[in-house]
C-alpha cells in the first residue's frame, strides 16, 4: 500500500540523530500523557497483521508473529479485510506501508502498527510504531532470514513508543550507538553491505567480510556469538534516499548497532566510514 503522506515523517522516522523541538516540559508532558491514554488498550486489542499478497514474505511473517509477538492477542488478514475492518475500534493493525521519493520511486518496505477507528486513511491513523524491512522492489529477498529479528525489533519498538512518537522514541533508544557488548562478537559482514569508500584495515581479525550467502547463512545458524549485518535501502539508490544499516544478533535477534544515513557523495547505501569508526571504537574498548 502506498502511503504519501508517510514521507513528511519519514526523515524523522530515519533520522536517528536529528534533534526534536518542544515548546516546554509541560508541554512535552502533556503529549506523552494524551498518547498513553489513547494506547492503553492496546494489550487487550486483537492485532490485525495484514498480509501483503507475497506468499514468500507472508509465509515468513506469519511464522515469526506466530513465535515471537507476545504483546497481544493477534490474527492475520487481508489488505481487503483491513479496508473493511480500519474503522473499527476493537482493533490495532500492523499494516505493509511502501514509501516512496518525492519523484515518485518506490524506496523502502515498512511494518507500521496503527490504531483501528483514529481515521479514515491510513495516512490519518494513530500510529503506535513503525520499523523499515526492506527495499520496496525486493519483497521476498534478504528480510527472509531476518525475519525474526525484525518482528523482535518492531514489537520492542511498540513497547517503548507508549512514551511518545516513534521518531522520538527510534532515536532515543538507539541513535548511532553500540551496544557495550559488540566488541566481545564477531561480527558477518555481507560484502555488499559495506560501502566501497570504507577502508578495510580498520576491520580486526573478528569482523569479517563474506559474500552475501555466507554471511546470511551464519546468521540463520544462529550462531553464538555472532552479529549480522543487515542493510535496509532503495535498490537503486540516489542521492537523498535514506539508508538504515543495523547489526542484529544471531542468537538473540536483537539490535546491536543501529544508524541510517542519506545516501550522497562518499556514503553510499551500506555501512559508511562512519559507521565502521564508531563499531571499531567500541571494539578497542573490550
Amino acid at each position: 500500500m502506498q502511503k504519501q503522506s508517510f514521507l513528511r515523517t519519514l526523515p524523522l522516522l530515519l533520522g536517528l540523530l536529528m534533534s526534536v523541538t518542544i515548546s516546554s516540559p509541560a508541554q512535552a508532558q502533556a503529549k506523552i500523557e494524551t498518547r498513553n491514554y489513547k494506547l492503553a488498550d492496546f494489550n487487550g486489542k486483537t492485532i490485525k497483521v495484514v498480509l501483503s499478497g507475497n506468499d514468500i514474505f507472508d509465509e515468513a511473517l506469519k511464522a515469526e508473529v506466530g513465535s515471537r509477538w507476545n504483546l497481544s492477542p493477534f490474527e492475520f488478514c487481508t489488505m481487503d479485510s483491513f479496508k473493511q475492518l480500519k474503522a473499527s475500534k476493537d482493533f490495532y493493525f500492523m499494516v505493509p506501508v511502501t514509501t516512496a521519493s518525492k519523484d515518485g520511486r518506490a524506496t523502502v518496505y515498512f511494518l507500521s502498527v496503527v490504531k483501528g477507528g483514529t481515521g479514515k486513511e491510513l495516512s490519518d491513523m494513530l500510529e503506535v510504531a513503525s520499523f523499515p524491512i526492506c527495499p520496496a522492489e525486493a519483497l521476498g529477498g534478504r528480510e527472509l532470514v531476518y525475519m525474526g529479528a525484525l518482528v523482535e525489533s518492531l514489537q520492542d519498538y511498540v513497547t517503548k513508543g507508549s512514551g511518545g512518537s516513534t521518531a522520538v522514541m527510534m532515536r532515543n533508544a538507539y541513535g548511532r550507538s553500540v551496544n557495550r557488548s559488540t566488541g566481545t562478537k564477531r561480527i558477518a559482514f555481507s560484502e555488499d553491505d559495506i560501502c566501497p569508500t570504507v577502508d578495510r584495515n580498520l576491520f580486526d581479525s573478528d569482523m569479517l567480510v563474506l559474500d552475501e550467502e555466507e554471511a546470511d547463512r551464519m546468521y540463520s545458524e544462529g550462531s553464538y556469538n555472532l552479529l549480522g549485518s543487515y542493510v535496509i535501502a532503495p535498490m537503486d539508490a540516489q542521492k537523498g534516499d535514506w539508508c538504515t544499516c543495523i547489526l542484529f544478533g544471531a542468537d538473540d535477534q536483537k539490535i546491536y548497532y543501529m544508524a541510517s544515513h542519506k545516501v550522497g557523495g562518499k556514503n553510499g547505501a551500506g555501512f559508511t566510514m562512519k559507521d565502521i569508526k564508531k563499531i571499531t571504537k567500541s571494539r578497542k574498548l573490550k
